[in-house]
């Protein structure tokens, strides 16, 4: 590596070479391309040849492509990444299937670079269905960010729905040793409790212009991975409210009803797996104190319609 490297972009990347192509070229297009090194931790498929062939069409990038030698799996291939000794100061973990606006790595490293406490930088991303551009993002200029000064402010953030996402974060290379998916407990959901338990004691940032484009398609991790339950989603919201001081204060008691009342009433009904009937999973959740039907909006009441609506049915 060239000493002047300051950043790795860490690519899991998995059967998709066209989609890697275009993150590849958003990559070739940062203003700081010099300052970059690139490592793809591909997972086998029957497409290997045409992931080469991108990989191998941008010489111009300083690339080191790993072949695992069996199938791991996302989530195995992304610790993979995590757990990787990197040389450079900085690291970026980024979905093979996603693309960035061209001033993204040199805003994460000025900003890092400026706030030496900060563990992490996101930024805002926006969503790109089939068919739409890739490569269009919003001018930089003057930045603007959020500074998140301890894990509870970071839980506000997640439940403002601040699109906060592990797969455009720049991390200190040195607190990736801190980074823990805890998947049997929160199952693909673990991603956001790591982002929050790395920052016990910094500060973490993040952009609130949109640039990044999170390409939605249907062989995504998270539309295939079926085996989120009820249990799951009751203990995502737990830990949440952990980080909260209690007693609540109104600020807080608002802000976490609202979105966990709301979210587990409307995601119950897109639970693959579950062992619990609608009432026994209120019942828990109400006991857990997690939800609270004065805060019930839109989405709840549209949860609870359903359910009547599948008891008449039966």
């Amino acid at each position: 590596m060239s000493a002047q490297k300051r950043i790795t972009i860490a690519i899991p990347s998995y059967n998709q070479p066209e989609h890697l192509r275009e993150c590849l070229e958003s990559i070739a297009r940062q203003t700081v391309v010099d300052k970059i090194e690139i490592i793809i931790f591909n997972d086998p498929s029957p497409v290997d040849a045409e992931i080469r062939d991108v990989v191998e069409s941008f010489s111009r990038l300083n690339i080191t492509f790993r072949q695992n030698k069996e199938r791991l799996g996302a989530n195995d291939n992304i610790q993979q990444a995590v757990r990787y000794s990197y040389t450079t100061p900085y690291v970026m973990m980024f979905h093979h299937d996603d693309t960035m606006a061209p001033q993204y790595v040199e805003t994460c490293i000025e900003l890092l670079d400026e706030h030496e406490d900060a563990v992490w930088v996101s930024s805002n991303f926006s969503f790109r269905k089939k068919g739409e551009e890739m490569q269009k993002f919003p001018e930089v200029a003057p930045v603007r960010y959020e500074v998140y000064h301890n894990q509870a402010d970071i839980v506000r953030a997640i439940l403002k729905n601040r699109n906060i996402s592990f797969g455009s974060m720049v991390y200190r290379s040195e607190r990736l040793k801190d980074l823990f998916f805890d998947f049997k407990r929160f199952v693909q959901n673990c991603d956001r409790p790591a982002i929050v338990d790395v920052v016990k004691d910094g500060v973490a940032l993040f952009i609130l212009q949109r640039l990044v484009n999170y390409r939605l398609h249907d062989a995504q991790d998270s539309k295939t991975n079926m085996s989120l339950t009820p249990t799951h989603s009751r203990a995502l919201m737990a830990y949440y409210k952990s980080f909260l001081p209690q007693p609540f204060i109104d600020s807080d008691r608002n802000l976490f009803f609202k979105f966990s009342t709301n979210n587990l009433l409307y995601g119950y009904s897109g639970l693959v797996q579950s062992n619990e009937d609608f009432q026994t999973y209120i019942k828990r959740a109400r006991e857990e104190g997690l939800i609270n039907f004065f805060y019930i909006r839109r989405a709840g009441i549209r949860a609870l319609l359903r359910f009547i609506m599948m008891r008449i049915k039966h």
